[in-house]
């Protein structure tokens, strides 16, 4: 496709024309090297285990910082990031990994998300002293029947309402596993969009 387009470009003398060929090559090598990034951290995860050297890190600081990068995204599209729950989430984990798992979902919902929508991140606080974080947007959704394909490598359900290549929840489902985290896909009750999960387990003593 991108050498489809060059060759467009190279052929044609109209000027608009050119730039219109040369545009859409840009946009599929942008394509491009998001994939090869996504497939690079699959890869890199793939090797590592529920054994990987994890430390005391604060999930709700991750998730702020992650609002904070992803807000410009948002707000572009009219879409109100909120971030609710606990101030402080101290779990065990990786700060690197965890910071790609919480901006894989936001940067999911956004996508999926419709300008002017709503997306509710939340970080709540278990009775076992674990934490879970959660992200509810007023996208369309999945059907109930697909919500357990979520997750597989390259599955996307709706590819005609955002850009991507499917791996996104993948890296966050499999971040999760590294954790020990237990990640779930629902309806969102209120905003009416996709609900995502992930609890974390408590600090060891």
């Amino acid at each position: 496709a991108l050498r489809a387009q060059v060759q467009a470009a190279m052929l044609t003398e109209n000027a608009a024309e050119r730039l219109d060929s040369l545009r859409k090559a840009l946009q599929g090598m942008d394509r491009m090297s998001h994939l090869v990034g996504q497939l690079l951290t699959l890869a890199r995860l793939d090797e590592l285990s529920a054994s990987t050297h994890l430390e005391p890190v604060d999930l709700a600081a991750v998730t702020r910082e992650c609002c904070a990068e992803l807000g410009p995204d948002a707000l572009a599209k009219n879409i109100e990031l909120e971030l609710d729950g606990e101030d402080a989430a101290p779990i065990s984990g990786s700060p690197d990994l965890l910071h790609v798992l919480v901006r894989n979902l936001l940067d999911n919902a956004i996508r999926y998300t419709p300008e002017g929508g709503h997306i509710v991140v939340t970080i709540l606080a278990l009775k076992n002293s674990a934490y879970q974080l959660e992200v509810c947007d007023s996208g369309p959704g999945v059907p109930d029947e697909q919500l357990a394909q979520l997750g597989q490598r390259f599955s996307r359900f709706n590819p005609t309402l955002a850009e991507g290549v499917g791996l996104g929840l993948s890296i966050a489902l499999r971040i999760a596993e590294i954790h020990r985290a237990r990640m779930v896909f629902s309806r969102a009750t209120t905003a009416g969009g996709l609900r995502v999960s992930a609890e974390f387990p408590p600090l060891p003593h």
